[in-house]
């Protein structure tokens, strides 16, 4: 609020008390206070500019005014409002000298209540000059590492079209595609045939006969919305369709209208559906409307919304006043979706190069079909060329292999501007978690020479498309696959200190000396690899995977994420809790640069819009509200795409649990996963041992399912069904002749009647198997990571039953440990587990 007012309801004393107390508090406790309200960030020039004159104007009428007003207050209070911007904070700090020598004094009439919480409130603005020079340095570091990347987003910003086409022209456009998609999507994939491509607006004519099947093999209720298109654009006469509908039905009754039309679509219609679609494309691409954009659109309506919106559109109904008031809110969409698609346009053009046949190892390239105008396959890394073929190896960005034969496809120097302005964000969100705990932004923009830079780094936060959703997980993709912490056995100098990894997860440092026998088995590190288990997947434990997923891949290291619910295998659908959070500005800016457009569409208005779509925002205060399942499943879907990646590993139900006191974790049996490495009392021969000795879960081998052939009349089995999960089932009768089985259950009341050929999952009987997994598993096999006595690895099964309900002691070896299970513990030794609050590692109590 103004100065004036707070001074004068609150009292002039308290305020200034109040003020000088924030000022110190802020500059004394270690690594600031994290402000969590923009409000109480410090900015010095902005207090001397627009606040010191109302509160000296405030103190003087108190006091009552004199001719020293006039004389000496007044011109000093026009040199505060005339602080301009410089490299340094001399300016501020011979402002606040005069003011502490010449001023308080006067101003405050001798009052010490008054002139001592002035005094120190200057005192605590020097002592912040201090500090923000300081900090100006490592915002200058920070800038100076991503010059690159700042100025080629900004001139970004200023290149792409931003312009849309108007409100008429897109409902126009998004009922057209709703109306002609049903007829679309038999020609995207047909027989293995692709006859359109909607991303760039071409229908395969070329392809005619094909394209012929395809609509024939349509319903008629598919193309009834393009065949009302024909008829309101009298194109095709409605007796002609009317005519042909009548057919069908008498021919196979009502449900004919869903079967395929075959002949009964005849020549000249399917010609003027053709030419329907085809003119369709060419008008969406001249206006840059295509479907893709529009189906982006459409899915970001909820569920519900575009369901309804869909049939009513289908079915006539698109001028009625529901229907009208969807497609507004499609539009808004749309707008966004379009300006989206400008920015990929853009960016896809800035980073192709100049075609080459000089291919140099490790580098990047555009793989492009020779004559083919649709775009480049994809992004490549080069490894090899064979000498006696025209076949070239690529690796892909997921670190698939690819072979291309260059007498039909050419490579393009690949221009990485996506990735630079990626790193740029990723700037600006370290320059906001890092060092405004103390300072507000604006306070780095009173610097000159850092105004500029900071201007564009702050535009460029805002920038959100899909291209650079992409570049986000490449950069993750590229640190990865260039550890640059691993190092050959062959590069090792001697005198130089290194880690080995002896076993999983844990390394030795030794000291390579010349002629040191060296095992070229085994991985070396300049430095140890910071691998990390985040125990829980809800808001609190995917945030942590997110944010700290690149250290942890820049050093080397694994991050694996464990949950104990099964929302990766079930896509999400387990979240369910709809209590509604609100999250502090650090939370909004981690989610802003790790979700990017996901962010955008949940939680920024869209252009005509107040509120955003799933979130709720306070943007005076920095804030952002919204349901715990809804952050869940966006967050979700992030954490999913590096999964894909093969950035991660997950594991779902994995009922893990960390034991703080003796510092080890824990799982049960039936929760164990490949991959897992546990601690058993066998030594790396197989034979019992009294000391623990570690050994990898590597296979879980499942009970044989059973076919129909395998079942008897009378029978016990396992069987599973959805809503009960495993349970016993008796065979009470087989109908030979209609082929239909009956199972029975008579406790639960339960009898199932099925065809043989669509027989539920059955296994041999087993009174201890129960749960809603399909089956409980039939043996583990453990592999020793130790050699044994022959220099091999040892294995041995283990029937699962025997182990299923013991506690199993994980080991984990140099492995830091995030445990994100959100809910507040009551010891001292959790709740003091960091010496200070490091953001995005760990969130104490969720």
């Amino acid at each position: 609020g103004s100065p004036i007012s707070t001074m004068v309801n609150n009292g002039v004393v308290h305020v200034l008390r109040a003020l000088a107390n924030h000022w110190e508090g802020l500059n004394t406790i270690p690594f600031g206070n994290f402000a969590h309200q923009r409000m109480e960030q410090l900015n010095v020039n902005v207090i001397l500019r627009f606040h010191i004159p109302f509160v000296l104007m405030t103190l003087a009428n108190l006091r009552g005014w004199c001719s020293w007003d006039s004389m000496v207050l007044g011109p000093f209070i026009t040199k505060l409002m005339n602080l301009r911007p410089t490299d340094t904070m001399d300016p501020a700090n011979e402002l606040l000298n005069e003011l502490n020598s010449n001023i308080v004094d006067n101003v405050c009439g001798g009052i010490f209540s008054r002139i001592e919480p002035f005094q120190r409130l200057i005192t605590q603005m020097r002592v912040a000059n201090e500090l923000i020079m300081t900090e100006k340095e490592k915002v200058q570091t920070i800038l100076s590492s991503v010059t690159a990347g700042i100025e080629a987003g900004y001139k970004l910003t200023k290149t792409v079209d931003w312009m849309v086409p108007d409100n008429v022209t897109m409902l126009k456009y998004v009922v057209q595609h709703i109306k002609l998609d049903p007829a679309k999507r038999r020609l995207r994939q047909y027989n293995g045939d692709r006859l359109v491509d909607e991303q760039n607006g071409i229908l395969f004519t070329a392809s005619l006969d094909r394209i012929n099947e395809a609509l024939r093999a349509s319903s008629f209720n598919e193309l009834m919305p393009a065949f009302d298109m024909l008829t309101k654009s009298n194109k095709m006469s409605k007796t002609t369709i009317d005519s042909m509908k009548e057919n069908i039905i008498r021919t196979n009754g009502e449900a004919g209208t869903n079967m395929e039309v075959n002949n009964n679509l005849s020549s000249e219609m399917i010609s003027s559906l053709v030419s329907l679609l085809q003119q369709d494309l060419e008008q969406r691409q001249k206006l840059y409307l295509n479907d893709h954009v529009c189906k982006l659109a459409l899915n970001a309506l909820r569920p519900r919304d575009k369901r309804t919106l869909l049939e009513m559109v289908q079915k006539g109904y698109e001028n009625t006043r529901p229907a009208q008031l969807l497609l507004r809110r499609t539009r808004t969409l749309l707008k966004r979706e379009v300006r989206r698609a400008a920015l990929d346009r853009q960016l896809t053009l800035l980073s192709k190069g100049e075609i080459t046949n000089s291919l140099v190892e490790d580098e990047w390239y555009l793989v492009e079909r020779i004559g083919d105008a649709s775009g480049s396959l994809g992004i490549y890394q080069y490894r090899t060329s064979r000498s006696t073929t025209n076949d070239v190896l690529f690796i892909a960005r997921t670190g698939a292999e690819e072979r291309f034969d260059r007498t039909h496809y050419q490579f393009r120097k690949y221009v990485p501007i996506g990735e630079a302005i990626v790193r740029a964000q990723k700037a600006f969100m370290t320059i906001e978690l890092d060092l405004m705990k103390r300072f507000a932004y604006a306070s780095y923009m009173e610097f000159s020479d850092l105004r500029e830079d900071l201007i564009k780094l702050q535009i460029l936060s805002g920038v959100n498309c899909y291209f650079l959703d992409d570049a986000r997980l490449d950069v993750l993709s590229h640190i990865k696959n260039h550890s640059s912490t691993q190092v050959s056995w062959r590069d090792l100098k001697p005198g130089h200190q290194y880690f080995v990894e002896q076993k999983p997860y844990k390394y030795e440092l030794f000291e390579f000396e010349e002629g040191t026998d060296l095992d070229n088995r085994k991985r070396y590190f300049s430095i140890p690899p910071q691998n990390m288990i985040v125990v829980g997947g809800g808001p609190t434990g995917l945030l942590t995977t997110l944010h700290s997923l690149e250290n942890c891949l820049r050093s080397g290291g694994t991050m694996k994420l464990y949950e104990a619910r099964d929302a990766f295998e079930k896509a999400g659908g387990t979240y369910e809790r709809a209590q509604v959070v609100r999250l502090d500005s650090r939370w909004v800016r981690m989610l802003r640069f790790h979700l990017g457009t996901s962010y955008e569409d949940v939680w920024i208005p869209a252009t005509e819009e107040t509120d955003s779509h799933l979130g709720n925002t306070l943007p005076t205060q920095g804030f952002i509200e919204i349901t715990i399942k809804d952050m869940e499943a966006i967050m979700h879907l992030e954490v999913s795409k590096l999964w894909s990646r093969d950035l991660l590993e997950i594991y779902a139900r994995s009922s893990a649990n960390f034991d703080y006191k003796k510092n080890v974790m824990t799982k049960l049996g039936n929760a164990l996963k490949e991959k897992d490495l546990v601690k058993r009392r066998v030594d790396p021969n197989g034979e019992p041992s009294e000391e623990f000795h570690t050994w990898e879960v590597i296979q879980l081998i499942s009970h044989e399912t059973l076919s129909a052939g395998d079942l008897t009349l009378g029978g016990t089995y396992n069987v599973y069904i959805r809503q009960q999960g495993l349970i016993a089932m008796r065979l009470v009768s087989i109908d030979l002749h209609g082929g239909l089985y009956a199972l029975q259950n008579k406790e639960l009341g339960i009898t199932v009647k099925v065809p043989k050929t669509n027989l539920p999952t059955i296994y041999e009987h087993d009174p201890n198997a129960k749960g809603g997994a399909h089956s409980t598993f039939k043996t583990i096999v453990f592999q020793s990571t130790e050699l044994n006595s022959q220099g091999k690895l040892t294995r041995y099964e283990v029937d699962f039953k025997t182990i299923a309900n013991e506690t199993h002691v994980m080991d984990v070896g140099q492995t830091n440990i995030a445990f994100a299970l959100g809910k507040p513990a009551t010891t001292k030794e959790h709740l003091t587990c960091c010496p200070y609050e490091p953001y995005g590692v760990s969130c104490i109590q969720g």
